[in-house]
């Protein structure tokens, strides 16, 4: 059959194999193809059939070998390269000379590097290039600059015109009216809550009451840095208040604020979900008659954010005025005009709101506190705060010299000086 004998032996372990004689081959040979066995399988032993790869008379290899050969001749080459770039890169940093003359320095009198003026001018236009370029970036970000400052006083003014309808609606009556009563709420919810008389005037009032202008339908999400801002305090300040007034029941939060996860943050395009609250209900007639005398303070704390809120519309106003400035334009004239009537308005809302708190006072027979003991001086920074010129005579309850207190010590050494 054309094939090789083959023999069987045991090995001293038991197992039987085939074996065969030496220099016999262990592949079939077939009647057709090329039977040409591999060069370099051949050396080592090793019965492999392959192909002359470069055409006939070349040397026969199997595919893995032929491989080998291969990958080895691209790393020469691979190598080669790097070679003539690392050569070709250390003669440009050699002095350049000229071919012709052999001069480093161009000379006019040569007629190859009198020429060289052209790169000379090749290079001042890229400078050109890339001034034009930077002029352009430069310009793109003041216009980036400007637009944010303008947004800015939109906002501020937003706010301020806001501030201005409650204390005017406050007055004629509006919807606008409730921020009042919120407030006034608060600060009842407060004194009533205060254990001692001791202690420096406190900021609930005015987070509090930028939290009750805010507010819509009874819902708000302030944002902790937008009400430090506009309360005129720290945000370290907004956020005790903000636990003080849950403390009082006056708003429960609803949403707790949390750090988005990077879904929601690509999909929201921020950072952190704010938290919500939900303020408390005015209540009925109890809640009304609490909260009645606190109605000028409120006032008066509105008139207080409704200053600070010009001063920080002034503020916004010359930024996009030094930002005009240094573009080379002129602040239009009309927005001259509406600046003049919005300081108009907010000046005749302060009057309104300082002309109510007194109407107010007046309508409670000037005393909307209720009493509470406390020496003569801090009534009188008391008074000061609630919006009274001078403080009410102390009442107390000793008969006798109205001059002594409890203990009957007199606080004027002479008559004289008592009276």
């Amino acid at each position: 059959m054309g094939r090789s004998p083959v023999w069987v032996e045991t090995t001293r372990t038991g197992q039987t194999r085939l074996v065969a004689p030496a220099g016999a081959r262990r592949r079939i040979t077939h009647p057709t193809g090329v039977q040409t066995p591999c060069v370099s399988c051949a050396s080592v032993g090793r019965d492999t059939q392959g192909l002359p790869r470069d055409g006939d008379g070349s040397e026969a290899l199997c595919i893995p070998c032929w491989r080998t050969r291969t990958d080895a001749a691209r790393r020469r080459h691979a190598a080669e390269l790097r070679a003539a770039a690392l050569e070709a890169s250390l003669v440009a940093d050699e002095a350049a000379v000229c071919a012709a003359c052999g001069g480093e320095e161009p000379s006019p009198s040569c007629w190859l590097c009198g020429w060289s003026w052209l790169a000379q001018a090749r290079a001042d236009h890229e400078h050109a290039q890339e001034l034009d370029a930077a002029a352009v970036e430069h310009r793109f970000a003041q216009l980036a600059e400007r637009t944010r400052a303008e947004q800015t006083v939109a906002e501020l003014a937003g706010w301020v015109d806001r501030l201005r309808t409650t204390i005017q609606e406050c007055a004629t009556g509006g919807r606008h009216e409730r921020a009042v009563h919120l407030l006034a709420d608060v600060l009842a919810r407060e004194a009533a809550a205060r254990v001692s008389s001791r202690g420096r005037r406190s900021k609930l009032a005015l987070v509090c009451g930028v939290l009750a202008v805010d507010q819509a339908a009874r819902i708000t999400r302030p944002g902790r840095a937008r009400t430090a801002e506009l309360a005129g305090v720290t945000e370290r300040t907004v956020t005790d208040c903000w636990a003080k007034a849950e403390a009082l029941e006056w708003m429960e939060r609803t949403v707790q604020g949390r750090r988005l996860s990077f879904e929601q943050r690509c999909a929201t395009g921020r950072t952190y979900d704010r938290a919500e609250f939900d303020l408390a209900h005015l209540g009925g007639l109890e809640r009304a008659a609490a909260r009645a005398p606190y109605l000028p303070a409120a006032l008066l704390v509105l008139d207080e954010l409704l200053a600070h809120a010009l001063v920080l519309l002034e503020a916004a106003h010359d930024g996009v005025d030094a930002l005009q400035a240094r573009a080379g334009e002129l602040t239009d004239q009309a927005a001259l005009v509406r600046r003049a009537q919005l300081r108009a308005a907010v000046a005749a809302a302060r009057d309104t709101a300082l002309t109510g708190a007194e109407l107010i006072a007046a309508a409670q027979l000037g005393n909307f506190f209720p009493p509470r003991a406390a020496s003569t001086g801090m009534s009188v920074y008391s008074c000061w705060f609630r919006g009274f010129g001078c403080p009410p005579s102390s009442a107390h309850p000793t008969s006798g010299d109205p001059s002594r207190g409890n203990s009957g010590a007199s606080r004027s050494p002479t008559t004289a000086g008592r009276g």
